[in-house]
């Protein structure tokens, strides 16, 4: 939403005054699924395995098992907010100066999740506790002007400092600290009868055990961080531009960023 104000001959000069805001609420919902499909008149019955079973050569070597059921949420509460003024002062300066507000709150809220149907021992029914990130209050200012040099708009001389405010990734930044992510873990299958199926008791379900290869991807729960910084960037920007001819113009401009 945007509202403008024009106000002339006030205050040494014409004023276009505009305020506005963006708000935006997200939930991030990356669900993983056992899906199964029974339909008696047709004599179908079929369920989807939550693991893969992978062979090198056609040798059974490894099972990539997945924590389904999941449904994971990872939420965003974002608002921004800003008012600048195009100043127009004796038609040959112009100044624009703006202010933003910018709220922005990411977090995952507290969740459970349903024991898997295959594999119960490796993932039972849990709850996860909140994991939160700190909260940004911030500030971001700007200054522009522009300035016609000779009164006849010919050459003019632009100039000025911004700062923006970076907004927290919901995606992969607050997402990868969801424990309740959809996961697959990795371990090493022995087929002990070779008929190249999974079957119980041929491999260690045991995260700290032998068949243990790996996990992807890591939910990186992080504690609540007290003394993070916004990120922000700051711009510095010069130009000059000039009509040499009609319809034809020049213009050099120089910018300076730092993050």
């Amino acid at each position: 939403g945007t509202a403008t104000l024009y106000k002339p001959d006030l205050f040494l000069g014409n004023h276009e005054i505009k305020a506005g805001f963006d708000a935006a609420w997200y939930d991030l919902n990356l669900i993983g699924i056992v899906m199964s499909v029974k339909n008696p008149k047709e004599g179908i019955e079929f369920a989807s395995k939550d693991y893969q079973l992978q062979f090198t050569n056609g040798v059974p070597t490894q099972i990539a098992i997945r924590n389904a059921p999941v449904d994971p949420h990872t939420k965003s509460h974002w608002l921004g907010t800003y008012v600048q003024d195009n100043w127009v002062i004796g038609r040959r300066v112009t100044i624009n100066l703006g202010l933003r507000y910018q709220h922005d709150n990411a977090f995952v809220p507290e969740q459970c999740r349903e024991a898997s149907p295959s594999f119960p021992e490796l993932f039972p029914k849990a709850c996860y506790n909140a994991v939160n990130f700190k909260v940004h209050n911030d500030f971001a200012p700007r200054a522009h002007f522009a300035w016609d040099m000779a009164g006849d708009g010919i050459t003019v001389l632009k100039g000025g400092w911004s700062r923006f405010k970076e907004r927290r990734s919901t995606e992969p930044e607050v997402a990868g600290a969801n424990p309740n992510i959809l996961q697959s873990w990795l371990f090493r299958w022995h087929d002990n009868n070779g008929n190249r199926e999974y079957d119980p008791g041929e491999v260690l379900l045991d995260k700290n055990g032998a068949d243990f290869l790996s996990i992807s991807p890591v939910s990186n729960v992080v504690p609540n961080v007290t003394n993070e910084k916004q990120p922000k960037s700051d711009e510095v920007m010069a130009s000059v531009e000039r009509q040499i001819m009609a319809n034809t113009a020049i213009r050099v401009t120089g910018v300076y960023s730092r993050n």
